[in-house]
């Protein structure tokens, strides 16, 4: 057995700690069968619902991320990181073992849900719910032990003490992002979701699912689509913990789930109300990697050794450096970038120089705030850069936009805001506010860093260092002489300066 599945186990899943979750869940049901009485169809399957959200959904993903976090606090993540496990059987042992007392409790609740699901409507029925909520579970799950593998490396680059408290600011982004995409899905199943139950009741066939010119059914489509998310979040966490353990990761895998991400959403059809099919496609591929470029921002520890490292290599011409050291938002933000130039070129074929202007303005002030993001994160520390780069995003398009509407008129508005009346004015505006936020954020990454605290207890801290130069060959260093022929007085003094 993998011995770090194996002492979670021994940690998490005790008898006595599975007795409390099989006695919590069994109280749960005899209390909903007490005050229903069999007299409501669905009431099993909600309770079970319930019982499977509060376990699998909320404290699987948080007992995920303490699995890393409350080692690291105890002083022991690092001896962990010495050992012979492989990145992947750290990454499934912890997942596995430190959430198996919630998963337990959770399959019972799913199951029990379920059951009661496929005598009330159709097998087919239940099976889609159970594959849609183990791939929510899964994806949350793995999404918990990344942030906090996320939140261990920021802190060690910011020189931050860890929190004990659970990522709010990724968490949240995550949550918004998987409700996005559930509705989403919704709407584009044609609205068959709320449906289901009187579907498989009376046998009237779903509207199928068109994706790259095909049909698909759409319960079957949106549990595999859910399936795979889950799939692509245990390969984050997976990188993630290669990264912890000393590995270095090509990006090769990062571009990957990139492409296949454009063209999930490239696969989908806009529809008759949308006057280019072709640049409506490339728009939503677009917006995507915009907003996963948002996201990976701020995931990025704000690390000055590494980027000064990708600039040198970038200045080198050192291909194999710059792949190693690539920040993970510049693959998407080159994306967003590429497609969106190649959405204004296909505004233009198609007569409509305006869209084409419009789009080059929000291009514009994407970079801006790319830049304004790096800028602070760099100048700032941990969780407050986070929280002054949203207040500052937050003034620039509200404040900025509403105090230039009130003083310029569309034109002030105009500076601040991408205008679809006015692109050509936004347009060189964001160019203009982006090169700025791009020159500070050179001059905050050129910075050298003040003194750090230890992100956690035991481990001492020490200003960045610089990149040093290449090091003389060994033949032309000049020999240390033995310790015997050092005084003693001097061997002390190197050891304890």
């Amino acid at each position: 057995m993998n011995p770090e599945l194996q002492r979670n186990l021994w940690l998490d899943a005790t008898p006595r700690k599975l007795a409390f979750v099989a006695a919590g869940v069994a109280g749960v049901f005899a209390a909903v069968w007490l005050l229903d009485r069999g007299r409501h169809p669905y009431a099993v399957t909600f309770a079970g619902s319930m019982v499977f959200f509060a376990t699998a959904l909320a404290w699987a993903p948080r007992a995920a991320r303490a699995s890393v976090t409350d080692e690291v606090r105890a002083g022991s993540w690092d001896f962990q990181r010495l050992c012979a496990l492989t990145p992947w059987e750290m990454t499934w042992g912890k997942l596995a073992g430190a959430t198996a007392r919630s998963w337990a409790g959770a399959l019972a609740g799913l199951a029990l849900a379920a059951l009661q699901l496929a005598s009330t409507s159709s097998l087919r029925h239940a099976g889609f719910w159970v594959l849609v909520a183990l791939g929510l579970a899964v994806t949350l799950q793995a999404s918990g032990l990344a942030t906090g593998l996320i939140d261990v490396r920021r802190a060690r680059a910011s020189g931050r003490p860890l929190s004990g408290r659970a990522p709010g600011l990724l968490l949240l982004m995550l949550g918004l992002f998987s409700l996005a995409v559930l509705v989403w899905v919704r709407a584009r199943v044609g609205r068959v979701l709320g449906g289901l139950a009187l579907q498989a009741s009376t046998g009237t066939p779903a509207a199928p699912v068109w994706w790259s010119g095909h049909a698909f059914g759409p319960l079957g489509f949106a549990a595999l689509s859910l399936l795979v998310l889950a799939g692509w979040a245990l390969v984050w966490a997976w990188r993630l913990m290669r990264l912890e353990l000393q590995f270095v990761n090509a990006p090769w895998l990062w571009a990957g789930f990139l492409t296949l991400a454009g063209l999930y959403v490239l696969g989908f059809d806009p529809g008759d109300a949308a006057a280019s099919p072709r640049a409506a496609r490339l728009s939503a591929a677009a917006h995507l990697w915009a907003g996963l470029a948002y996201v990976a921002a701020f995931a990025e520890p704000a690390d000055r050794v590494r980027a000064r490292q990708f600039g040198a290599a970038l200045r080198g011409r050192q291909a194999g450096r710059m792949l190693s050291h690539l920040p993970i938002p510049a693959l998407p933000s080159l994306l967003a970038l590429v497609g969106g130039l190649l959405v204004a070129i296909l505004y233009v074929r198609g007569g409509d120089p305006g869209a084409a202007a419009a789009v080059l303005a929000t291009l514009a002030f994407f970079a801006r705030d790319l830049g304004v993001i790096a800028w602070r994160r760099f100048a700032g520390r941990g969780r407050q850069a986070d929280a002054g780069v949203l207040v500052l995003l937050l003034a620039l398009y509200l404040a900025g936009a509403g105090l230039g509407r009130v003083f310029g008129g569309l034109h002030g508005q105009a500076l601040f805001w991408p205008s679809r009346t006015l692109p050509g004015v936004s347009l060189v505006a964001g160019t203009v506010e982006a090169a700025v936020a791009w020159l500070l954020a050179g001059a905050a990454i050129a910075r050298p860093a003040a003194p750090r605290r230890a992100p956690w207890p035991g481990v001492a801290a020490a200003p960045d260092p610089e990149p040093s130069p290449a090091s003389a060959p060994s033949w032309e260093r000049r020999p240390e002489p033995p310790a015997a022929d050092i005084p003693v007085k001097e061997q002390l003094d190197r050891l304890d300066p």
